[in-house]
């Protein structure tokens, strides 16, 4: 199966885990809710560019996942403004969504890292 399309699985899956836990988090706390329907949005963007193949879509889906993973980490060990949370809340979806990101993280470097090599250098 080619790279990209096990990266646009990881994408899909992070939309609808995000987008299923959308309507309990807007009512809980307004803005989490909101940044899962804004990352959501944003992994169906990369998810589009990934299949095409475009960098902008590995580095957009990278930059989103590592961020959506770092939010859930922050959120649970220190909290966010007026959220703290358990790592098992939310059916444990949370835990199960760094699954599909960190395996998006690795397939990005793969595809990329040429190119990250090359700017590094």
């Amino acid at each position: 199966m080619p790279l990209r399309i096990v990266a646009a699985l990881m994408l899909a899956a992070e939309i609808a885990i995000h987008l299923y836990l959308t309507p309990e988090h807007l009512e809980e706390m307004p803005y989490i809710g909101v940044g899962f329907v804004v990352a959501s949005v944003l992994c169906a963007v990369a998810l589009v560019l990934v299949l095409r193949d475009h960098r902008a879509g590995w580095l957009l889906g990278a930059a989103v996942c590592a961020g959506m993973a770092g939010l859930f980490v922050v959120s649970r060990v220190v909290g966010l403004p007026d959220y703290h949370e358990e790592w098992t809340s939310d059916r444990s979806l949370g835990l199960w969504s760094l699954g599909p990101e960190a395996v998006f993280l690795v397939l990005a470097w793969v595809r990329l890292r040429s190119e990250l090599v090359a700017v590094l250098a």
